[in-house]
């Protein structure tokens, strides 16, 4: 729910508009694993037991445990099965170390060690936390035959590399704001991991682990997920809609393992990335950074693509509901838009999609973005405001001055109606609001955010309450610790 139009794009090649689509095009903040190697000390020890000998291996092939069972259940029968890790006689493997740089101060420093004893089926996680070990995890069920390993700020997910898989992405749940991964060869195997550190309250859980061969996509779970291959002369790429999650990512097929996977949440329904091309990083090899020069996107239900501009090339295949889309052009050095139309109004995919965190009050319009330390209000360069998390903890609406205007952010509420349903109470009467925003804090709590146009209100009147046109009457929205006022400056 969210109240919105469509706006114009700037020049796409100029500029201000590479500088508007910066963090849109840019991947979702990870480290791509095969870039974190070095990072973590990623050695292999033998457990000396009694079962197994001075100069034994504890390691073995296809037959002993595997992880938990083969991840690839969807892999033809004709393919032949990896190698498989057992941990029955005894494995120490040195996972992760997420060494924080010196001027990341407060940022914990965890390593990770997975261990086994000799007739474990599976490894605990021993974590240092600042130095400290911590007492051993045990490994908790994941997505199909994935270990997830959780303590108050990190979580770590541990998995066999499928066969035939370019590339796998987690998917966790709200709250994390850094991550890393990478892959360790254990004897003929290889294990990979995720661990992703979380804010204060998180739940930390691994919601799927998704996967891509060079023809599909592939959820771990078993869940039903839709992809199509998108090729555009020497590129190639695999695209993703897991449609009952609201997610959606994509690989580039062209490589053949260890490609970076980009996932999003889908944004009204829609998802957008800027993307590199095969010819353009051939033709920029050594010549400096290379900008993108393509846009993959997927398209929200019901909407019919649009021809591309002049210069661009445009594939598109349907998977689930969704059109996916591949606008390209070799010699640009900017993402080419693709555009739709929708409900006979016309759209490009970028500023639809960036329509859904808006709000518009006292005549301006603010993003509102989640961030780790509260909801940030971005009206322009330099000009935002950040409601603190300690306001958002509570049980109270919360009501700010925005341009003459006002913005009121209700946490917890997620009212089920049209903006036009949508009321605030001021001075004993109920009266409409100009936008609104369903979304959810950095932690995934949902929350309201309505905006108020100059004049909505009387004179020195303020917000009383909140509600949704039920019929004749107006049902409220009480929140149990009433409203206080925010001082945004705005």
């Amino acid at each position: 729910m969210s109240d919105r139009h469509d706006t114009t794009d700037h020049e796409e090649g100029g500029a201000l508009g590479l500088l508007e689509r910066a963090g849109e095009l840019s991947p979702q903040m990870s480290v791509r694993p095969e870039a974190v190697l070095a990072a973590g000390r990623h050695k292999v020890r033998r457990r000396r037991t009694s079962a197994v000998g001075a100069g034994a291996v504890a390691l073995a092939m296809a037959g002993a445990l595997w992880v938990g069972g083969p991840l690839d259940q969807f892999t033809d029968s004709e393919t032949m099965a990896p190698a498989s890790i057992s941990w029955h006689n005894g494995v120490d493997v040195d996972l992760f170390d997420n060494q924080p740089h010196p001027t990341e101060a407060g940022r914990t420093h965890w390593t990770g060690e997975l261990r086994s004893a000799e007739g474990d089926a599976l490894p605990e996680l021993v974590l240092t936390q600042d130095g400290k070990e911590l007492d051993p995890i045990p490994a908790e069920d994941g997505p199909g035959d994935v270990m997830v390993f959780r303590t108050e700020g990190l979580s770590v997910a541990a998995w066999q590399r499928p066969a035939g898989s370019i590339g796998e992405a987690p998917v966790w749940t709200p709250g994390y704001e850094a991550s890393q991964g990478s892959s360790i060869e254990i004897g003929d195997a290889e294990l990979k991991y995720s661990a992703a550190e979380f804010v204060p309250g998180a739940t930390g859980e691994l919601q799927e682990l998704y996967w891509f061969s060079q023809d599909a996509a592939h959820a771990a779970s078993g869940a039903e997920v839709s992809s199509a291959v998108l090729r555009d002369g020497d590129t190639s790429a695999v695209v993703l809609a897991d449609e009952a999650r609201a997610t959606w990512g994509m690989v580039n097929a062209r490589e053949p393992a260890d490609n970076f996977v980009h996932m999003d949440p889908m944004t009204f329904d829609s998802g957008l990335t800027g993307w590199v091309t095969a010819e353009s990083a051939s033709a920029s090899a050594g010549s400096g950074p290379v900008l993108p020069n393509a846009s993959i996107g997927l398209l929200p239900p019901g909407a019919e693509l649009q021809e591309p501009d002049d210069g661009v090339t445009q594939v598109h295949a349907e998977i689930g509901s969704h059109t996916a889309v591949l606008a390209s052009k070799p010699t640009s050095t900017y993402a080419p838009a693709i555009r739709f139309s929708l409900d006979g109004s016309e759209h490009t995919l970028r500023s639809y999609a960036a329509g859904a965190q808006r709000v518009t009050a006292g005549g301006k319009s603010v993003q509102v973005d989640a961030m780790p330390d509260g909801l940030q209000l971005l009206v322009g360069a330099g000009e935002f405001a950040v409601v603190p998390d300690e306001e958002l903890d509570g049980d109270r609406a919360l009501v700010g001055a925005v341009g003459g205007g006002q913005i009121v952010v209700v946490p917890g509420w997620e009212p089920e109606a049209d903006v036009a349903d949508l009321r605030v109470q001021s001075a004993g009467e109920w009266l409409p609001v100009d936008s609104a925003l369903s979304m959810s804090s950095f932690t995934g709590e949902p929350l309201t955010v309505l905006g108020l146009d100059a004049g909505t209100l009387a004179e020195d009147a303020t917000v009383e309450g909140v509600g949704v046109v039920d019929g004749d009457q107006v049902a409220p929205h009480e929140p149990k610790g009433g409203l206080n006022t925010l001082d945004l400056d705005l």
